[in-house]
């Protein structure tokens, strides 16, 4: 889901994704959350986070028993 500044929802948003998240909630099978991500320590230093300015984050695994 993709909502501009406005918070309007953008139906046709096209999907850009930072690749460490992904790489360390399919790693780890925990998720990651934060409203704010700049200041955060890990993913401030994310080339993909900084590239795409992005603020929250939500990227949970999806387990199917356990796997």
């Amino acid at each position: 889901m993709a909502r501009g500044n406005a918070r309007l929802l953008i139906d046709d948003a096209e999907i850009q994704v930072s690749r460490g998240v992904l790489m360390r909630v399919a790693e780890t099978a925990l998720p990651v959350v934060t409203i704010d991500a700049q200041p955060d320590d890990w993913l401030s230093g994310r080339r993909g986070v900084m590239a795409l300015k992005l603020r929250s984050i939500m990227c949970a695994p999806m387990l199917l028993k356990g796997r």
